[in-house]
Formats: C-alpha cells, structure tokens, sequence
C-alpha cells in the first residue's frame, strides 16, 4: 500500500512521521541540523510556522528544508507565505500562496491569511478575527455553533467567550429543553446583548510579535503568569517580559485561558488553587515552546490561602488540596509564587464576562504595567496557612501519646528526700516490714524475718525500681527475648535478667570460682540519685581515700555504675573533708616593711649590737628563784 487513505483517524499522525522522516533519517540527536527542528517543533500536520530576525536565514532554511523534502520523499513545500518581500522573492512564484503576488507591502491595505485557523494580516502583521454572517437558530445546537465558532487558541478574547459559555451552561440546565428546541425566553436577552459584541471582534487588532523587541536581541527575558478564580471561571494568563541593554522593559501577552467554575461543590479557595494549577500547567507549555527556563518564570495570585497552602511545610491537607499542591509544585518551587493584589492581576479579566470594547484597554490583553512599576518584585515574603483550625481542607493535628504502665507504685522521685543510703533502704525495709505485718496474708514465718533480710530485700526492690524507669524498653526486650536496640545504652554490656529480675552486666565469667556478684555485677544507671548516695556510702566506707579505692569498694559490692568514673570525680571534688585533707598547705603573705628598715640613716641609728655577751657575774638565790647580776663593758 503506497497510499494512506486520507480523512482516517491516523492520518495527521502518518503524516507528521512521513514528514520527519523525509527530513530526518539520522540515528542520533545529535546528528539532526535545525532543518529536523524546524519540521519536528514548528509543523502542525501539513502547515508549519516559524519565525526568525534575519530574513537571509529563514529563506535558506525554507530552501534546504524544500531540498531535502523533494529529495527524502518526493513532497513539494509550497503555498509559501511570508510579512516579508524579500523572503517572498527568494522562491519561485508557483511555491508561493494564492495571490501573494499581488500584495503591496508598501500601501495600507489589509491582506488577511488563514493560519491554523487564526486570520492574520500579512502586511500590518497583526491578527484580526473574522465571523460567519450564517444566522443561527436560538436552540441549544446553535447557540454551541456560535460560541465555537470563535477559534481562540491563543486565548486573545477568552473573557468575551466566557460570556457566551455562561449562557449555554444556563442552557444545558434545562433537561427538558431539546437540543433543537427553542430555550426559555429569559435568556435570549442576555444571548442578543452577547451576541450583538461579537461584531466588534473584527475591529480587534491584536499585535503578532509579543514585545516590540525581538526575543534574540533582548538581555534579559521573564516570564510571568497570573492566575485567578471567581464563583463563575477561574483563569491564568501569561506574559513576557523583555529586557534591553539599557534595563528598559516591554511586556507582551503570551497565552492565556479561562474554564468554567462547577456549579456546586468547590469553595473559592478550591477555584483559586485550581487556578494555579492552570498557571503551571501554561508555564510548562510555554517554558518548552519558546526555550525559557524554570527559573525565569514567577508566579501570582491574589489568594493568600493559596500562598499558604504552597509554602506549608507543618500541616496536611485532605486529597483534593494535596493532589494539587504536589502538581504546583512538580513545576515550580514556592519561592516563585508571589501576591499581587485583586486591583493589580489582569487574570481577573478572564474570570468574568467582558465587552470586545472593554477588552482592548483592559490589561489581559496590554500587562500589568501599572504592578510592575509599583512593586519591588525582589523581596520575597513568607506566607502561612491562614486559620487552619478553621479551615476544611487541612487535617486536625493528631497527637500520639504512648502510655507505660508500671508494675510498682513506687515513685523514684521520693528518693530524692533522703541523703543517705543506709537512712533509704532502711526507710523502705521499715515500710515494707509494716506491710508484711499488716498483710491479710501475713504469717508468723513473714513477721520472723530479720531486719537484715529485710535491708537486703529493699535494697534490691529501690534498685529494681530505677531500673524499669530508666531502662523500660532494655527490661520490655528482655522480657520478651528480643535483641536490643541499636540505640540502647547498654548494648556493649550484654545485660540479661536474674531472677530477681534485675539487669546484670552479661559477658563471659560465668564459669569463674568469684562470687556469683562480681561476675555479674547489677546494672545501676549514673545519672540517677541512687548512684550518688551509693558513691557517698562507698565513700565514706573507705574513710574518704581516693577514686581507686572508691571505685573498688564499688565493685566489690558487685555493682556496676554506668559513668562511674566521671561521678566518683565529681562527688570527691564536691566533698568538703577530701579538700580539707587534701588541700596544698596555705602560705602566708608578709606584711610590708617598716619604713625604719627602708631609711638611709647612720649606723647603729636603729640596731644594737651585743658585743661581749652578757656573761653571769654573780648569782644569789632569792625566795622565789635566783637571781644573776649582769655587767657589761664598753671600750672607750
């Protein structure tokens, strides 16, 4: 079959492939020249679209692209049209358009062509639109065939169209209205109004190039959409913003659209974030259409909750909201979102119904030239979820609180009243002595007990009780025979449980002839107020001595502190009888010199000297002694 029928499902699609085809037959991208970019990115079917700066070059492209179509596929490029004579020249006058020829670039006259079903006047190089004269009937069928009579692709007069789709929406809400029936008489007022402004749609004259300034000739190009949303349509309009050497800015309508709101079941809110949805959704398509990077491209709304929604980083939002939030933000990040006031957004054309005459000096079609020039678009503002215990769409905050449930009533608190160790086992051996006393159970066996064996019972119950408040999940694990955490303290001690059901230090001394305690000393947690009291006591057994004695005393006892070492420091550096035993001797600082000592005088000024002796002349004895008499002598 050499042949494909023509009219069949398929058909546009085998002919892009026949066309790029004919053009590409190269392995690789890599390989492909921009005569493959220009069939693969700027057909549409069997008409192609493309605009450049230089004329020379757009000719030489045709010419090649003509070349290698004949060549590749024996396919005649022709029907060339062209707002350029010079271009126009460059081929022969049977590849050219109907009635091309006659045009005259250099009179006023209008020249309209059909291009993908937009009118454009090839000389002034703008668009225009063009109506059917046919009357339609006032029926469901023909008030359709009106509205989609209108080919706005490009979105130029979507505020005028939204006009005629409000009404056919009142239409289609009479079921018992058929499609060629005549609808109810309240609305063919509002039909005539809307129909009667059509006519000025071919006096609009929409400029073709999007900024006065070519995209290659500009430094700096953003691109900027708008979104909106109203009970009636939620809209997104794009624009371009162009920037020259000298900072100097255009701005230019790129594309917009404006869709029907539902008629129940969606809050403003939801429309506003429908709304920004569409914005990315343009973004996307123009951002690959003309090259323009993501980080080019910023975003504004007016709605604040929306703002909210996207710069949340602590709350959850119900499905709907959630399901768009991640949409928006697949394609932008929420630093490009911005406010813009309701004053301010052109978008807000495209959500309400509009006159043909309103819209040629509405902003929808001119930019928001007026926002620009008033805002300082650098700074960037944080925006929060507005009200969210009031608001719908985001999710209560759920707070999970796990409960541990305690074998013993004990408090570990109340430890902390006693200073001693000795005073707080026997507090707990005299309660527990009373109790045992007092049980319904009681036996003359149980009240026979010593008081020793009740010291011993208490201190292992004080203990216990430490153990299960600090160490809970190490004695659930235990229990259970599971592994310990990887996070768990204790992990690099092995501890198992005795019978008492205490945790003792595991390890590989089980077979030892020491006692049965220092094989597996008790695990006792540094940081609690028992290790403090059980230091003390072991300190004061050894009559205050150093750390090493302390600490074997400790050990003996078959005890093992965690943080031992730091905490015996700590207490003997606090002790007040170690730094008195302990303590460098004091030396005691001299007083100043008289000044007597510090005077230049003769000698002998101040000092005496004994020269001879005395020595003891004569000694008596008195009544309550003796006494000596003392002579001296003097060289004259």
């Amino acid at each position: 079959m050499r042949v494909h029928v023509f009219g069949n499902s398929p058909s546009p699609s085998v002919a892009n492939y026949c066309l790029r085809k004919a053009v590409c037959n190269h392995e690789g991208e890599e390989q492909c020249d921009n005569v493959c970019k220009y069939v693969k990115e700027h057909f549409y079917v069997d008409d192609g679209l493309l605009s450049s700066d230089s004329e020379k070059d757009i000719a030489s492209l045709i010419k090649r692209k003509h070349d290698r179509l004949m060549t590749g596929g024996n396919i005649r490029l022709h029907k060339i049209i062209s707002n350029s004579n010079k271009v126009l020249s460059s081929f022969p006058q049977k590849d050219l358009a109907k009635n091309i020829t006659e045009i005259d670039f250099d009179s006023d006259a209008s020249c309209l062509q059909r291009s993908l079903g937009l009118s454009w006047d090839v000389i002034r190089d703008i668009f225009t639109y063009q109506l059917s004269a046919d009357e339609k009937h006032y029926t469901k069928r023909g008030v359709l065939s009106v509205i989609n009579g209108i080919f706005d692709p490009i979105g130029f007069v979507a505020p005028v169209i939204l006009g005629g789709r409000l009404i056919m929406r009142q239409a289609l809400q009479n079921a018992s209205v058929d499609w060629d029936d005549p609808l109810p008489e309240y609305l063919m007022n509002d039909w005539q109004v809307w129909k009667q402004s059509l006519k000025d749609l071919e006096t609009l004259e929409i400029r073709r190039s999007f900024t006065e300034t070519s995209l290659g000739d500009c430094s700096k190009c953003e691109l900027h959409i708008f979104s909106d949303a109203s009970k009636d349509a939620i809209a997104s309009v794009a624009y371009i913003r162009t920037f020259n050497d000298n900072g100097h800015s255009q701005l230019g309508f790129v594309l917009g659209k404006s869709k029907l709101a539902p008629n129940h079941g969606h809050t403003i809110p939801r429309l506003e974030l429908c709304a920004a949805v569409l914005a990315t959704e343009l973004a996307s398509f123009i951002q690959k259409t003309l090259e323009i990077p993501s980080s080019a491209t910023d975003f504004y709304t007016d709605s604040q909750v929306v703002l909210g929604y996207l710069y949340n980083e602590t709350r959850r939002f119900y499905v709907y909201v959630s399901n768009r939030v991640d949409r928006i933000l697949k394609v932008s990040t929420k630093l490009q979102w911005n406010y813009v006031p309701t004053s301010y957004t052109p978008a807000d054309h495209g959500t309400r119904p509009l006159e043909v005459n309103s819209l040629r000096q509405s902003e929808w079609l001119k930019g928001p030239n007026a926002f620009f020039e008033s805002q300082n678009l650098s700074d960037s503002t944080l925006f929060e979820v507005i009200e969210p215990e009031v608001d719908k769409e985001v999710r209560l905050l759920v707070e999970v609180k796990k409960t541990f449930v305690k074998s013993s009533g004990l408090d570990i608190s109340l430890f902390e009243h006693f200073s001693t160790w000795t005073s707080l086992v026997r507090g707990i051996a005299f309660l527990k002595r009373k109790a045992s006393m007092w049980h319904k159970d009681a036996t003359d066996d149980k009240n026979s007990k010593s008081c020793v064996t009740f010291m011993k019972e208490s201190e292992k119950l004080i203990i216990k009780e430490v153990q299960q408040d600090i160490y809970y999940n190490e004695n659930d694990c235990l229990k259970k025979s599971k592994p310990l955490q990887k996070n768990s303290s204790l992990i690099a001690l092995s501890p198992v449980l005795d019978s008492d059901g205490l945790l003792r230090v595991g390890g590989r001394l089980k077979n030892s002839d020491i006692e049965s305690c220092e094989k597996m000393p008790v695990i006792i947690p540094g940081k609690s107020y028992i290790a403090t009291l059980i230091v003390k006591h072991c300190h004061n057994a050894v009559q205050h001595m150093g750390r090493h004695f302390t600490e074997g005393v400790i050990r003996s006892r078959g005890i093992w502190l965690t943080g031992c070492k730091r905490l015996i420091n700590s207490i003997l550096h606090n002790c007040i009888k170690c730094r008195k035993l302990r303590g460098s001797a004091e030396q005691q600082k001299m007083a100043d010199l008289p000044s007597d000592r510090l005077t230049t005088s003769p000698p002998f000024t101040y000092v005496g000297v004994d020269t001879f002796g005395p020595w003891s002349i004569l000694t008596r004895r008195t009544r309550g002694g003796s006494a000596n008499t003392k002579r001296l002598c003097f060289p004259v």
